[in-house]
């Protein structure tokens, strides 16, 4: 059973089990598709890239993530998190904050762009934004 905390920045907006929505805390701050009994995993396929991308399909490889991954797969990896709004999902046992999520990750940037980065040997650690509608505005989060 996985737990978490749908945020908004820094506050839990809405507390999720397994999938499904439990209790929402602050309506004004919630996507539109989420509401008790809603289907996180519905919300965060609608966040990912579009693996069809050659690029994309690097980014994945690169993180260990499978197209096919599981919720708690995805959210371990990429927390749900886009450039595009202040929204992401927090699993209930551990303490990061929206800000230290945010921090820049050059390889995530360069692998999204020119399929390769020589910038770093290990596995990404921290944000690693998987949601935007393209290669070039998910570089930008970076820079």
């Amino acid at each position: 059973m996985f737990r978490y905390n749908l945020m908004h920045k820094n506050k839990i907006i809405a507390k999720v089990k397994d999938s499904k929505v439990t209790a929402v805390f602050d309506k004004a701050l919630c996507p539109d598709c989420i509401f008790v009994d809603a289907d996180l995993e519905v919300w965060l396929k609608s966040r990912s890239i579009d693996t069809h991308r050659s690029n994309s399909r690097r980014l994945y490889q690169r993180l260990g993530l499978r197209t096919d991954a599981d919720i708690d797969e995805m959210i371990n990896i990429g927390h749900g998190i886009t450039i595009t709004d202040n929204w992401w999902i927090q699993r209930e046992d551990e303490s990061l904050d929206y800000y230290s999520l945010k921090q820049y990750n050059e390889e995530l940037a360069d692998i999204s762009l020119f399929g390769f980065s020589d910038k770093c040997k290990e596995k990404s650690k921290g944000y690693t934004q998987l949601g935007t509608i393209g290669s070039y505005e998910k570089s930008m989060a970076f820079y």
